[in-house]
């Protein structure tokens, strides 16, 4: 399997159905570009996953802190527990941004576009598969 991205490849949204369909294609985007989405309105489909993305953050924060202000006030080793569990908390934040919006793409065609238009996709497929809809 091969990595393409939006610029090197045409897929349409049927296309993409049925290539997903047949197992012969992977959508996906970028951790850092699906954060990216959120935070610009005319891009994200709706507001749920941006509150699903703040909510979770504030928590990653939240533990953080509290783990620094208990080595503080209790044992001074609460810190380390701590960074573990709010960098495990925002690691799968992140991952989970990119995972909602690829399922948002396979439900939604003018999402689909949308990121498309902006080269936001990227394609896991075999050679053989691609070679009728790269761009020339």
């Amino acid at each position: 399997m091969k990595l393409y991205f939006s610029k090197d490849i045409e897929i349409s949204f049927d296309q993409l159905l049925k290539l997903k369909e047949d197992n012969k294609i992977s959508l996906t985007i970028d951790n850092v570009l699906a954060i990216d989405i959120l935070t610009k309105r005319a891009l994200r489909p709706g507001n749920t996953y941006l509150y699903t993305f703040v909510v979770f953050s504030c928590c990653a924060i939240g533990a953080l802190i509290y783990s620094i202000y208990l080595s503080f006030t209790n044992l001074w080793w609460w810190f380390i527990p701590g960074f573990f569990i709010s960098f495990s908390i925002w690691e799968g934040n992140r991952k989970s941004v990119a995972k909602n919006l690829i399922e948002e793409a396979l439900r939604d065609e003018s999402f689909y576009d949308r990121i498309k238009k902006i080269q936001g996709w990227a394609y896991r497929m075999e050679e053989n598969d691609a070679k009728k809809y790269l761009i020339r």
